[in-house]
């Protein structure tokens, strides 16, 4: 029973080591070359004021290193004020991004509410 509960310890700690060997590999190479650059990459973000990270998630995604030319269409709801105040602020933080915030209606009873803004946004 020893023997076996050993052999089943070092094939996980060996498997592990394998998994971790193939993700630093994967992370170390080489980013390729697009075959064809596109134009413009549109990131659709539902935003949901209650989340306290908001405005520093919003942030740092406005301030992430791109090679590609970004906009940005964050999805709010209509009734959410304080979401879309958060965003205004951003918007006039950073006048060099591509942002557009648009005001949906709410989420119906029993739908998630990011889902919904992206199934009606797409």
């Amino acid at each position: 029973m020893n023997v076996l509960a050993l052999l089943l310890g070092v094939l996980f700690i060996l498997e592990r080591l394998v998994k971790e060997v193939l993700v630093v590999r994967f992370f170390a190479r080489a980013i390729p070359p697009y075959r064809r650059t596109p134009e413009l990459v549109s990131i659709l973000q539902p935003i949901v004021s209650g989340d306290p990270d908001l405005p520093a998630v919003l942030a740092a995604t406005l301030t992430a290193p791109s090679r590609l030319r970004r906009e940005f269409l964050w999805l709010g709801d209509e009734a959410d004020a304080v979401g879309a105040e958060i965003c205004a602020a951003l918007m006039a933080q950073h006048p060099e991004a591509d942002i557009r915030y648009v005001a949906l209606p709410p989420a119906p009873q029993g739908y998630n509410p990011k889902m919904f803004k992206l199934a009606n946004c797409a």
